[in-house]
């Protein structure tokens, strides 16, 4: 029997997107904010790629949900530091409670998770948030300016983020997962 070889290209594409992230710093201050935006949306679509390569080659492993893991924390933590950044402060102080809520529950869901072992659900909650958050600091990279998409994406956060912590509580059971 051929025992077939794991892809580290998925592992590779997680990696990179904590290097993009990283970088993304740097290149904001300069006030590239072009490249920004770009280098911002190939960070949150590569986000995708990695997951469904390694869903589809067979290369799920517990080191690749953690790094992938690690790479969402780092981005999606990153994004309202970034619109503060880039955005005038009048502007960005407009979605400071929608984001200080966010920020207290995201802290609240990261002490739980420290303490439970490395199993990540990857519910379909949070890659709704996901996408949407994306979605709306695009748009608010790009200068649209309204509220209310801000809090729906603080909305759809935090509802994903009690999901996953009803699932780790055993209150809601996790997705199964697909053969």
């Amino acid at each position: 029997m051929v025992k077939m070889r794991r892809s580290p290209v998925p592992n590779l594409i997680s990696v990179m997107r904590i290097v993009l992230t990283v970088s993304l710093y740097p290149i904001l201050l300069m006030g590239a904010r072009e490249l920004f935006t770009v280098l911002f949306l190939v960070t949150a679509v590569s986000d995708a790629i990695d997951g469904y390569l390694a869903r589809r080659w067979k290369s799920t492993t517990k080191f690749g949900a953690r790094i992938d893991s690690i790479a969402d924390y780092l981005f999606f933590g990153s994004v309202p530091i970034w619109i503060f950044l880039a955005l005038p402060q009048s502007i960005a102080l407009s979605y400071l409670i929608p984001l200080l809520i966010v920020a207290a529950v995201s802290v609240v869901y990261l002490l739980v998770r420290l303490n439970v072992p490395a199993t990540f659900y990857h519910l379909p909650s949070a890659k709704l948030a996901n996408i949407t958050v994306v979605v709306v600091a695009a748009l608010l990279l790009l200068g649209y300016v309204e509220a209310w998409p801000v809090w729906i994406a603080a909305c759809l956060v935090i509802l994903a983020e009690i999901e996953e912590l009803a699932v780790i509580a055993g209150i809601n059971e996790p997705p199964r997962r697909r053969a």
